[in-house]
């Protein structure tokens, strides 16, 4: 082969190459808009997905076809402005030789060079849509912005944005077009470097000066957004323009919009009249220099010596902007305010009242529950439980705080050698029912009072699930997908040590794989050619994808944000999982903004300085039917959203009245709340300035360590609020004085149905001492019998698992409970007992006994009433893969072991107190080695 072929083939198989990759992903991007396609209209969003659809391809070709043909006229000036005559020196010949050479092409390169601007600008337009959308949809808020800005509040959270855009693509399509252009007129030789100048042709300064008119013009839009913007500045004491911004910074850029445009009537002018640089030149000399004295330094000098030493009266008026717009902005007006003012004592009168309070104090940690039931009630190692919901349930009639979670199916977690595809994607794809405890129920051996267990599941009529197969879920990897209605007989549930229940789905979730197209482009999609070839799945097979919740409710509605806490709820029989749906913004004029991030606030993120939880996503854990119901109809935002995907949404009076019984106010929003509310329960701006009565989250002794304080997160409970005739199911946060350990008050929110969404916030009296979460952690602690108790369960090798503490209103008395629980020190044998429960009261009175009933009698002054717990079905913990009895017949004299060091203990005999403690830590051992499946 001669030298010179190499390179010629080099180039083909490059090109070869080029064309092989432009067709994958040509066909991969076919195939996921196909496959999305047919998703979209298995939810009934269909018109959702052709109205994005359209709208990014509509403005995409909009923004780009424009920005071509500005980018290609502007070439073409320069390409026509060449000059036909050059002055040619002796340097210059081979300069001329590729000009001469190149000016064939010259038509056909701006062509390309304009393809390929357009292009890349129209994918970058395209990812507008959501502002165009809204900005096209816009609900009014009702709501101005304060003087001198004006304009509803629609205004900067719908309208500025898609300004921006707008601006952006301009400005960035202006000075793109001035570039090329010089650098075409220098090539062409409209502009010929000369010894001591560069000579510039008369048409490039006029053609130039066009284009720095424009950008002049487009630059005074820009500076009256930033004027506008000015109700976002950081600069006073919160967000929102200050004293310096309305009456320094906000004049300088009406200034600058006046020189801008001034600037771009000088450089159009200079087209006709001067076509030299000097006035153009002044211009924009004068313009910098305006910018930088006026835009910078005067404003920050009037801030540090005008407004700095008269800030609490200079910012006065924008302090108290700021106050009413973040409590318009978080709802944090409709908090009822109520004083609250402590006893001491807890009456046994006052127990009494409360039975439906007391009945339901949880003693069961969530994070403590979770490995239970793993241990428990697993039953085989391909069911998993994502996180324990905390969720409110009738049981015998009575109101009753139930603790609940999935057993979702994990089909990564099957043996190595049954891992295959026919197991993971036709034969293990779902999980079965759930498992059910009372929040303050407990066995005798410190297990849960199992409501729900086993496979089948046993439990009561109220949490009878007649449809309990988990298709859809929390646990499921984002990406997987199964196959149903196959020729393979999937695992229902096993059934003893070997006998395994197979069904075949009844659904109508999923895609029909209805033809052998459909099959291709999933094969294709997932990179699975089993799907193409595999004799199991017939045109009745369904394929499932996105079956993990939130990777569902994201795709369907990607411009919401959702709780982290989704929960699973069983309602007629059939299990479904509630998302809460936010909307939210960071361009609430006035309003305090917030790092959600920096706050660890769920899996949200950004900066928000509005939100409302305006949505409840409903998801049919069998069919994956999903709902979005719009929760509040007050919400601007989601009105806009409405009116934008109209079949997206569904009103709530059409949610099942069951499901509704189940609404949950939500732990994200109501800590967003919390924390605004910590400085906005002031009204007065000079007491806000001062800061003097801000509050605080009372901190979490069991997470704080050292200099690390961690923040109590909110908890559900039932209880009889003050002034209220019943209990009722609410979320509650105690609060504390900045820097002080004593409580000052606390807040809830209610959510049973006709009072969703009410909010209250009780405050203690000025100058009362009620001890909060750390001060009872540390009496707790000092507490002699206690103390010792914990030093002798750590030396018998047992690890104390401390709770989370809870302040529960009982009538006008705080009770604080901390649940205390034993594990094994060795992780694989960790299987928390809750072993005590320690009660508090303000009076100094401390409970420490086995069962919450037992330590509330050591508390109240008076005879505790009876408490009635919810049954169902007998109170022992059994894994249907081994056998009950021996389990039971462990744990029975595990808890004789106890009985027997605990007396030991009381008589001063610590070498067989350790002896009784380490026999019932080996028969708890045993038992649960006997329970592993």
């Amino acid at each position: 082969m001669r030298p010179a072929q190499r390179p010629r083939i080099r180039r083909r198989w490059i090109i070869v190459g080029a064309i092989i990759l432009i067709a994958f992903i040509s066909i991969s991007s076919i195939v996921r808009f196909y496959t999305d396609l047919l998703w979209f209209h298995e939810l009934g969003f269909a018109k959702v997905f052709w109205k994005i659809v359209w709208t990014r391809v509509g403005i995409g070709v909009i923004g780009g076809v424009l920005a071509g043909i500005m980018i290609f006229a502007n070439l073409e000036v320069a390409r026509r402005a060449a000059p036909r005559y050059r002055f040619v020196t002796a340097g210059q010949d081979l300069t001329e030789q590729y000009r001469s050479a190149f000016r064939p092409y010259a038509r056909l390169a701006n062509i390309v060079m304009a393809a390929v601007v357009a292009f890349f600008t129209g994918l970058s337009t395209s990812a507008t849509w959501q502002r165009y959308l809204l900005w096209k949809n816009a609900v009014p808020f009702g709501r101005q912005a304060p003087k001198p800005f004006g304009h509803d509040i629609a205004f900067y959270v719908f309208s500025i944005p898609f300004q921006r855009s707008v601006l952006s693509w301009l400005f960035g399509i202006l000075v793109v077009s001035a570039l090329l252009a010089g650098v075409a007129h220098l090539f062409n030789g409209s502009i010929q470097p000369e010894t001591n100048r560069v000579r510039v042709a008369t048409i490039v300064k006029a053609h130039l000066s066009v284009l720095f008119g424009l950008i002049a013009l487009v630059k005074a839009w820009a500076y009256r957004l930033d004027a506008y913007d000015l109700v976002f500045s950081s600069r006073g004491v919160g967000t929102g323009a200050s004293y310096t911004d309305v009456h320094v910074q906000r004049r300088a850029l009406q200034l600058l919009i006046i020189i801008a445009v001034v600037a771009a009537v000088i450089f159009f002018v200079n087209v006709f009249r001067f076509r030299g640089w000097i006035l153009p030149g002044a211009a924009i000399g004068l313009w910098l220099f305006v910018s930088i004295l006026l835009g910078g330094i005067v404003p920050a000098a009037v801030q540090r010596f005008e407004v700095k030493p008269n800030e609490s009266q200079k910012e006065r008026p924008y302090i108290a902007r700021n106050i009413t717009a973040t409590r318009d902005a978080f709802d944090l007006n409709k908090i009822n305010v109520k004083t609250f003012t402590p006893q001491n004592t807890l009456p046994a009168s006052t127990v009494a009242a409360n039975q439906g309070t007391i009945r339901n104090v949880r003693v069961w940690d969530p994070t403590v529950l979770l490995p239970t039931y793993q241990r428990l009630q697993a039953i085989r190692s391909y069911y998993t439980f994502n996180d324990v919901d905390i969720d409110r349930y009738k049981i015998n009639g009575q109101p009753t705080q139930v603790m609940l979670s999935g057993r979702e199916v994990d089909a990564t977690k099957l043996d190595p050698g049954s891992r295959n595809w026919v197991n993971t994607r036709l034969t293990y794809t779902h999980g079965y029912g759930f498992v059910a405890n009372p929040a303050n129920a407990q066995t005798s051996e410190g297990l849960p009072n199992f409501l729900v267990q086993d496979l089948p599941p046993n439990g009561p009529k109220e949490l009878g699930a007649k449809q309990p197969g988990l298709y859809y879920g929390e646990e499921l990897s984002a990406g997987s997908y199964v196959v149903t209605k196959t020729k393979q007989p999937e695992i229902d549930y096993p059934k003893g040590e070997q006998q395994v229940i197979t069904t075949n789905y009844n659904g109508n979730g999923g895609i029909a794989l209805s033809n052998m197209a459909r099959r291709l482009a999933f094969a294709v999609r997932f990179g699975d050619t089993d799907l193409l070839v595999s004799s199991f799945i017939t045109p009745k097979s369904r394929i499932m994808m996105r079956r993990n919740i939130v990777e569902r409710v994201q795709a369907a509605a990607p411009f919401l944000q959702y709780d982290s806490d989704p929960y699973l709820v069983e309602s007629g029989g059939k299990m479904y999982w509630i998302m809460d749906g936010y909307t939210m913004t960071d361009r609430y004029p006035y309003s305090q903004r917030m790092d959600l991030g920096a706050q660890g606030i769920g899996n949200l993120g950004g900066v928000a300085n509005y939100m409302r939880n305006s949505v409840k996503v409903v998801i049919d854990a069998y069919n994956g039917t999903t709902k979005f119901y719009v929760i509040d109809p007050t919400d601007p935002m989601i009105e806009t959203y409405q009116k934008t995907f109209p079949q997206l949404f569904t009103p709530t009076s059409k949610m099942p009245s069951d499901i509704a019984a189940h609404l949950r106010y939500p732990e994200d929003l109501f800590t967003v709340q919390a924390l605004q509310y910590r400085a906005y329960h002031i009204l007065d701006p000079q007491r806000l300035y001062s800061r003097e009565d801000i509050w605080d989250v009372a901190n979490d002794p069991v997470k704080s360590t050292g200099n690390t304080s961690i923040r109590m997160v909110p908890y559900y409970v039932i209880m009889k609020l003050p002034g209220e005739t019943k209990e009722e199911f609410v979320l509650m946060l105690p609060f504390t004085p900045t820097g002080k350990p004593n409580l000052n008050g606390w807040m809830a929110a209610r959510m049973d149905p006709g009072h969703y969404g009410q909010m209250v916030a009780f405050s203690f009296p000025r100058g009362a001492q009620i001890e909060g979460p750390e001060n009872i952690s540390a009496r707790i602690n000092q507490n002699d019998q206690i103390s010792q108790q914990f030093t002798l369960w750590d030396q018998a090798g047992s690890t104390v698992i401390h709770g989370n503490i809870l302040v529960i209103p009982i009538g006008h008395t705080l009770l604080y409970v901390e649940p205390i629980y034993l594990a094994a020190q060795e992780e694989s044998h960790a299987l928390p007992e809750l072993r005590r429960v320690i009660t508090v009261v303000g009076n100094g009175s401390i409970g420490f006994e086995p069962t919450f009933a037992q330590s509330l009698g050591d508390v109240v002054n008076g005879t505790v009433p009876q408490l009635q717990q919810p049954t169902a079905t007998p109170s022992q913990p059994s894994a249907p893969s081994t056998s009950s009895s021996n389990v039971s017949s462990l744990l029975q004299s595990a808890l004789s072991h106890f009985n027997n060091a605990d007396n030991a203990l009381k008589n001063g005999d610590l070498a067989t107190y350790q002896k009784e403690n380490e026999a019932g830590q080996a028969d708890v051992q045993k038992a649960q080695q006997a329970s592993t499946p």
